[in-house]
């Protein structure tokens, strides 16, 4: 397996690229149709790494499973949480804005502080005070942005 911080380096290259692939798409379709298809193709990936899963290996789909019902509904409720209310509204704010830069900066900031507060909260992660003041630093400098940006 990959070392995690290779993993969330290639996460974060990944992260970073597709706002911007997802507002040129919205320079040739609506941000609805542009966001179903990026939908539809999460979804094709999806397939197509589970079946790469089952072709290697047909225990897979039952190997280190102890609760499929639970599993699925918290995997559903993840999907709807970034599809719904991430990525369908974040193609919205992207098409509405002029400003890219700064829809990225929100939508790529904010939910750095969100995760941190619902990790608390649901698994009581250690959150110090540092923690805090970079949290309370973050949202100065997205306040500052906000304020001093060039519409």
């Amino acid at each position: 397996m990959l070392d995690p911080l290779v993993s969330v380096l290639v996460c974060s290259l990944g992260w970073g690229i597709s706002p911007i692939f997802a507002k040129k798409s919205m320079e040739n379709m609506s941000h609805m149709i542009s966001t179903a298809f990026y939908g539809l193709f999460f979804g094709l990936i999806s397939i197509i790494i589970l079946a790469t899963l089952y072709l290697r290996n047909p225990n897979s789909f039952t190997k280190d499973v102890t609760n499929y019902p639970k599993g699925l509904g918290y995997a559903f409720l993840g999907a709807f949480a970034s599809y719904i209310l991430g990525s369908l509204f974040f193609f919205l704010a992207l098409s509405e804005s002029k400003n890219t830069a700064l829809i990225i900066l929100i939508g790529y900031v904010l939910p750095i502080i969100v995760g941190l507060v619902f990790a608390k909260i649901f698994f009581n992660d250690n959150i110090n005070g540092m923690m805090y003041f970079g949290m309370l630093i973050t949202l100065i400098g997205l306040t500052i942005t906000l304020k001093y940006k060039k519409d």
